[in-house]
């Protein structure tokens, strides 16, 4: 026999505890769709040149700059890269073109999904339509470069 009486006093902290754990392993259905987002993009982004913000009207005359230009017309982003530039006017649209000027495909993509794609013709322009609100980023291919920009707001 045991000279200690039975000490049941543990059960309520344990059956919490597997409570706890059993809730930890329900993972909103939302969120595994945003993870896997993510990693196909990461796959998306290999062997593309980042390209820089130069330009942005919403900041100033120059990327940089600290002070706002005043809104009083489209937006427009210029962003530089080596071997491709892309600049843009947001305002009912995106309206864009590719530097130096040729075809290509232009991408535009949110957080979670493509929300817009088109041609750029010969002379490298292009039309999107503008994105709701949150990030977006275009991904540009021509024969002869692949460039991402940045995530920015529109």
């Amino acid at each position: 026999m045991s000279a200690h009486p039975p000490h049941n006093g543990d059960d309520p902290l344990l059956a919490e505890l597997a409570e706890a754990r059993s809730a930890a392993r329900a993972v909103p259905e939302s969120m595994r769709v945003a993870a896997r987002a993510a990693f196909a993009w990461r796959s998306v982004e290999e062997g593309l040149e980042l390209l820089v913000l130069a330009h942005d009207s919403a900041l100033g005359t120059d990327a940089g700059d600290v002070r706002a230009a005043p809104p009083d017309g489209p937006r427009e982003l210029a962003f530089r890269g080596a071997a491709l530039s892309v600049e843009l006017e947001v305002d009912a649209d995106v309206r864009g073109r590719l530097v130096p000027p040729g075809p290509g495909r232009v991408t535009l993509a949110g957080p979670l999904a493509v929300l817009a794609e088109a041609e750029a013709d010969a002379l490298g322009c292009f039309r999107l339509p503008r994105p709701g609100c949150g990030q977006v980023r275009l991904v540009c291919r021509t024969e002869d470069a692949a460039v991402t920009t940045g995530w920015v707001r529109l």
